[in-house]
């Protein structure tokens, strides 16, 4: 693992791949000058970008990692194909670690990422990079219309702690209008305003909101409000997101840290993810793994490779000895899938570890109750969220109004709408007319000059 984050961090600049390059063909001279050019490009001179850009392109036509002769490589390389002919299978990178572990303070970054690039270069997985992503991407675009309802409840890993939050979820996406429903029953210290449920939709014009609260009695709040991202929208832990069934852009939009297959997929081979030709048992069934960025998905080819696993590292470092150790702080596991057509699996249980070492640390379990895939639905849904009785405070027409009394608020916005344009276009008549009068004394006056000058003219010539 350790010997693929320093490979992916340092490839991530491409003038440390051209240094790199040089650095595995011993040719010194040339490094100095790759050097040299990489410090001054700042300056953008333009032939020092030109000549960087020729030797960048140079890069990808040919780059190959080249072996020098150094014996603990070449060695542990051995080591690694011995591995691959005795069990007919090339190795992941943990299997590699009992052999790199005993020479890791010998081994310079160089040397790892010759050995990383090598065992790279010898998987052979179930199924290509290619492939897969154009599988997961015709899955994300199936999804024209979704809806889904789950409960989720989330609980401390201290075992101390009872405190609780449960709440149940329907959730509802439809060619860019999006509604979400949370009802609440949190096992928490009581008080005396207590949130019960909260509705939120956004109909691709703007967002209603809707909270309900008991305080010995029902107590309705209600907002209408400019549109200004997902990010208050984006349902509550939901499967389709572990999924990885999100597109890019709503992930964008919703401000939400990426989770993505297509990301580990794509990008140049040094920088996209490694799907290994070791597979993992899994619930019984030998799941392809995929690793990118610190993180490990497992997926089930019997399942149009839904993911049924994710594994999140980090390395922290050992304060008894200094040396960075991997520990596994997030862990997403997801079975029982449901079939929903087009390779679209979703996990009807989800269970997730977040592992932080700190008050945060919790577990959340997901049941999802029903998911509908493509299937007609009610616009209405995205804005009809108010009952007849709450008091809507709407920030999109700077009014307030009870929304029972909506159809006599709607006329009268119409009304003042058609009234500003009546009034826009006596304005635009009446300046128009303006200008015409306008135009037409300035054109009389110069005509005025015209006769003036050529009567003064006359009397001249009459003079002489």
């Amino acid at each position: 693992m350790k010997i693929l984050l320093k490979y992916y961090e340092f490839l991530r600049d491409s003038s440390n791949k051209i240094i790199l390059y040089f650095c595995l063909n011993c040719d010194f001279s040339l490094i100095m000058i790759i050097i040299a050019i990489k410090n001054t490009s700042k300056k953008r001179g333009l032939l020092v970008n030109v000549l960087y850009l020729l030797l960048l392109i140079c890069l990808y036509a040919r780059l190959d990692f080249v072996i020098a002769d150094d014996s603990l490589v070449q060695t542990i390389i051995r080591d690694i194909e011995n591995f691959a002919a005795l069990n007919n299978i090339v190795p992941d990178d943990r299997d590699i670690e009992p052999l790199i572990r005993p020479h890791e303070h010998e081994l310079t970054d160089i040397q790892i990422m010759q050995i990383a690039s090598v065992l790279i270069k010898m998987q052979k997985p179930l199924i290509s990079k290619n492939a897969l992503a154009k599988l997961i991407d015709s899955k994300i675009a199936s999804i024209q219309s979704i809806r889904i309802k789950y409960e989720v409840e989330v609980r401390s890993l201290d075992m101390s702690s009872s405190e609780s939050d449960h709440r149940m979820v329907d959730f509802i996406m439809d060619k860019g209008q999006f509604y979400v429903n949370y009802s609440f029953n949190n096992k928490r210290k009581s008080t005396d305003k207590t949130l019960t449920q909260t509705i939120k939709a956004y109909n691709g014009g703007y967002v209603s909101s809707v909270k309900f609260f008991y305080d010995k009695s029902r107590i309705i709040e209600g907002e209408i409000l400019p549109f200004e991202g997902l990010e208050e929208l984006f349902p509550y832990e939901c499967p389709l997101y572990y999924s990885c069934l999100f597109s890019q852009e709503i992930l964008t939009q919703a401000n939400k840290t990426p989770l993505s297959l297509s990301a580990a997929l794509s990008g140049t081979e040094d920088q996209s993810g490694i799907i290994y030709e070791k597979t993992v048992p899994i619930d019984g069934v030998n799941c392809i793994q995929i690793y990118f960025d610190a993180t490990r998905f497992y997926l089930d080819p019997n399942k149009d490779f839904s993911i049924v696993r994710i594994e999140k590292y980090r390395f922290v470092q050992d304060p008894s000895d200094g040396t960075e150790k991997q520990t596994t702080f997030r862990v997403f596991s997801m079975s029982d899938h449901i079939d929903c057509g087009n390779g679209v699996w979703i996990p009807k249980y989800l269970h997730l570890i977040y592992n932080l070492g700190s008050r945060h640390d919790r577990q959340v379990t997901i049941r999802v109750f029903d998911v509908e895939i493509n299937k007609k639905i009610d616009p209405k849904i995205f804005t009809d969220i108010f009952p007849e009785e709450t008091f809507v405070s709407d920030l999109v027409h700077k009014l307030t109004y009870k929304w029972s009394d909506r159809p006599s608020i709607e006329s009268t916005l119409d009304s003042i709408i058609q009234r500003k344009s009546v009034t826009i276009l006596r304005w635009i008549s009446v300046i128009s007319g303006l200008a015409l009068i306008f135009i037409a004394l300035v054109m009389k006056y110069r005509q005025y000059l015209r006769n003036k000058r050529e009567r003064e003219n006359r009397a001249e010539e009459e003079t002489k």
